[in-house]
């Protein structure tokens, strides 16, 4: 093997972990070339994304919440066989095997695409132009500061109606960050000099449970104890449309907001291929056993932006631990791969789920294994730990 360049697109849960597998297949290897590429210089730790978007800059400054959030990639990557660029991707260029940033065109003889989400607005009207998704360093800030805005405007303006804060979606996202702002508001509250009695916190879900269908008796835990946070839930609530500050359900009457956190889910984001590739109707590229795209073997789909299908012939969920099981198994499989050897087909697997809601409690279901609370929180930190350990190694 002479001059292979092997290049990643995105350094999230599934690029990071493909770039680093691969990194200890190859490291002996001086003609092969491992590239990565992403718009930012760091790694998103989505879990503590919500504890951005709610804590108050007296408590944390920028520089300790983007601590909590971001590992920087020159401490993953250091003394690493890798090469990391910093760019935005243009275009890629499927006859050339090119990929354009602003600058510059990286060739690739392999190409490992493994970029992000992006929030799926699920056709609603309105909803992308007046809701705040809970996406990347940047959006957690944003809605930060719109939660403070809008209760400094309700002080100032002298309403008597409540400060309302509506969280679209109940799943995992939207019950951590609702509880994790609860928490925060009596601080909140108190610091703008505006009565906490007069804040409300709502979440609205469309199915019958939060958490989804595989975790009920997670979510009646979660409800509970969203309850006792005092926060609102309201199930089987489906959105029709957003309008400016207001929303509209199905078979309901309208809801008025100050704040609307986004948080039903996402779909795959922008992978801009000049000749574009067999995709499903999320946008994601469809792919065989071994991850790679159906219309072209040289490129493998990981993370958010793949179709690919578990055991059980499901569509594997989009989630951190899939997107490092894409990562793992892309690292077992391209190096046999480009010695014409066939690799295992993937096979993901079904798993558990961690659910912190509000302060150290936390709601832990993994194979037949149950337990809320202090235990809880205890073993998710540990968890979180594990994780930033085995990149920084």
């Amino acid at each position: 093997m002479t001059n292979i360049n092997i290049v990643i697109l995105g350094a999230g849960y599934a690029g990071i972990r493909a770039a680093l597998g691969l990194e200890k297949k190859f490291r002996a290897e001086k003609e092969i070339q491992i590239t990565i590429i992403d718009r930012n210089d760091y790694h998103l730790f989505n879990p503590n994304l919500y504890e951005v978007a709610t804590a108050d800059e007296d408590l944390a400054s920028l520089i300790q919440l983007k601590r909590s959030v971001v590992i920087p990639l020159g401490e993953i990557f250091k003394g690493k066989k890798l090469r990391f660029i910093k760019g935005e991707i243009k275009e890629i260029d499927r006859q050339s095997k090119t990929v354009a940033l602003v600058s510059k065109k990286i060739s690739y003889d392999y190409l490992l695409a493994a970029l992000g989400p992006a929030p799926d607005y699920l056709n609603i009207q309105g909803a992308e132009q007046y809701a705040l998704p809970l996406k990347g360093l940047v959006g957690a800030l944003r809605i930060k500061n719109q939660i403070e805005f809008a209760m400094q405007a309700r002080r100032l303006s002298g309403h008597k109606d409540n400060l309302k804060v509506v969280v679209a979606g109940g799943g995992l996202t939207g019950v951590e960050f609702a509880a994790e702002l609860a928490g925060e508001m009596k601080y909140l509250a108190w610091r703008n000099e505006y009565s906490r009695n007069k804040i409300e916190i709502l979440i609205l879900e469309a199915q019958a449970n939060l958490l989804g269908e595989r975790f009920k008796k997670m979510g009646r835990d979660a409800f509970k104890r969203l309850k006792k946070l005092g926060v609102k839930v309201m199930l089987g609530s489906k959105i029709s449309e957003v309008a400016r500050n207001y929303i509209k359900l199905l078979g309901e009457e309208g809801i008025r907001f100050d704040v609307l956190v986004w948080a039903a889910g996402v779909t795959a984001g922008n992978v801009p291929f000049a000749q574009p590739l067999s995709k499903d109707s999320k946008g994601r590229i469809l792919t065989n056993e071994h991850l790679a795209a159906k219309t072209d073997d040289k490129i493998f789909a990981l993370g958010d932006c793949a179709s690919i299908f578990n055991k059980s012939q499901k569509l594997a969920p989009a989630t951190a631990e899939d997107a490092i099981w894409h990562g793992d198994y892309i690292s077992y499989a391209l190096p046999l791969i480009m010695q014409n050897l066939r690799p295992k087909p993937y096979v993901g697997r079904q798993h558990g789920a961690i659910a912190q809601v509000g302060g150290k409690y936390a709601i832990v279901n993994y194979g037949g294994f149950y337990v809320k609370g202090i235990f809880g929180y205890i073993i998710r930190q540990i968890v979180n730990w594990y994780y930033y350990a085995g990149l920084i190694g």
